[in-house]
């Protein structure tokens, strides 16, 4: 597209018009009982004692009657065999999106083994035949590099910057890698290290939780102290450039901007959106990375948070943003959206999957920016809208692409190419910055697509510009 965008998912989308299909077998199904029940009644009328009695003194007439009647029931062109016909045709599209789906899935199921076995062989003949020739290579184009004073890497860099693709392949593969490299060290017996569980063989998920049990024996990656939340400022919502409603979805992601700068750590928001008939509806605003040691400190904003949560593990950043919503006053049944950009669109998804939190508050919507969240399970009742960039090495770290389904919009943006190109920097930290994913949401905004237009219509209870009161709260480690 001419603005870089690409969309999947949503109204427009491929699952949307399969969703139709199995709405119209519904409605075919209930067409069938309807021309059924005809049908009996019809064939009910040619045992009435009334046309018995007419029989007696009209014979003739009464047998051509009950003959009309028998066919228009259970003639070939009857009810009763148009209700057959009908139904049947409900069962074939029933079937075949049934069919469509589980081979998709199959065919998603099937590129991931492929990856993860490929990955995997890789990582084990490097670190048993092949590690003079990586070694060889590495020191090559390290010289290389030297002599031509960075022109090597800085040249690489932009290769895998121009083929997003082929970054995106590097990425989901990394953990096969690392995982056959394991059990090219140690051998086959090498998983006992990792106690009696050993090392897992059922790939992504199954190596993360791994890798988890691996870091906490170091003391990394614990969710260890205690977090209290407190308001710190109160005032009407802000976005990035200024005062006023947040009524748009640059606005949504320019609070993000606000949220990541300097002097802000720790910070959450809250915005209470209040509409003229008195009900109410909230925005939670988690930002992302703001601590990047693996050892726990003073931010629950750290890397501790985004792998726990990445392998579908506890972290008490989540118990944070439940905190700050329950002090706003958040109710049980008032509509919440929960956004975030990296780290933030990851908790996002979580608390979105979480039952212990939508069980106290009731979550209607996600936005992410910048998120690896398409191994999260979000439930279909929650619509999600996914903004990532092609060249952004984040929400690829999952090594799998959003689920295409009604709920789920997914937005990519070309950053090297188009209209919407940022003019091809080439930096990949460009790539992943909040006011980057900010200006995408400019372009968003512009959009005519079926599928954007109808989540932007969806939405517009979290974008009411009638009265809106924001709340910052700080997330401290408790002494």
């Amino acid at each position: 597209m001419a603005d870089g965008l690409s969309i999947s998912g949503g109204a427009g989308s491929v699952a949307a018009a399969l969703d139709d299909l199995v709405a119209a077998a519904a409605l075919l199904d209930r067409v069938g009982d309807d021309l059924r029940a005809v049908a009996g009644r019809t064939a009910a009328f040619a045992v009435r004692p009334e046309v018995a009695q007419a029989a007696l003194i009209c014979p003739v007439e009464a047998f051509r009657a009950e003959t009309a009647v028998g066919a228009s029931a259970l003639g070939p062109s009857g009810a009763g065999v148009v209700a057959l016909g009908t139904e049947a045709i409900g069962l074939v599209v029933r079937e075949s999106v049934a069919t469509y789906r589980e081979a998709d899935r199959l065919a998603t199921q099937a590129v991931e083994s492929v990856r993860w076995t490929a990955g995997r062989a890789v990582g084990v003949w490097v670190t048993t035949e092949g590690f003079p020739i990586v070694v060889s290579v590495g020191l090559g184009l390290g010289a290389a590099d030297l002599l031509t004073d960075g022109a090597v890497h800085e040249g690489l860099l932009t290769q895998l910057y121009d083929h997003p693709w082929v970054t995106e392949q590097l990425v989901g593969a990394t953990p096969a890698v690392l995982d056959g490299m394991l059990t090219g060290v140690f051998g086959p017996h090498g998983s006992d290290l990792l106690g009696p569980a050993g090392w897992p063989s059922d790939g992504f998920d199954g190596f993360l939780d791994a890798l988890l049990g691996l870091a906490s024996v170091g003391g990394l990656l614990v969710d260890s102290g205690r977090f209290v939340v407190r308001p710190v400022r109160e005032g009407r919502a802000r976005s990035e450039t200024g005062d006023g409603p947040v009524d748009t979805l640059a606005e949504l992601l320019g609070e993000q901007v606000y949220l990541g700068s300097d002097g802000h750590d720790g910070l959450l928001t809250v915005r209470e959106v209040r509409h003229p008939d008195g009900t109410r509806s909230w925005v939670v605003q988690i930002p992302g990375t703001q601590d990047w040691s693996p050892v726990r400190g003073t931010s629950a904003l750290d890397l501790t948070s985004s792998a726990r949560l990445m392998a579908h593990d506890h972290s008490q950043l989540l118990d944070c943003v439940a905190a700050a919503l329950e002090a706003a006053g958040a109710g049980p049944a008032e509509d919440v959206m929960l956004t975030g950009h990296s780290l933030g669109g990851i908790a996002a998804a979580s608390l979105a999957a979480d039952t212990g939190f939508t069980s106290r508050f009731h979550v209607t919507s996600v936005v992410t920016a910048g998120s690896p969240i398409a191994r999260i399970d979000v439930p279909a009742s929650v619509t999600v809208l996914s903004l990532e960039h092609e060249q952004d090495v984040v929400p690829m770290l999952d090594g799998r692409r959003n689920e295409d389904s009604a709920a789920w919009v997914t937005v990519r943006r070309d950053l090297a190419g188009g209209d919407g190109s940022v003019g091809g920097s080439g930096d990949f930290l460009v790539a992943h910055d909040a006011a980057t994913y900010a200006d995408t949401a400019t372009l968003v905004d512009g959009s005519t697509d079926r599928s954007v237009l109808r989540w932007r219509e969806s939405m517009a209870e979290f974008f009411d510009p009638s009265d809106q009161h924001t709340t910052h709260y700080v997330m401290t480690r408790a002494a």
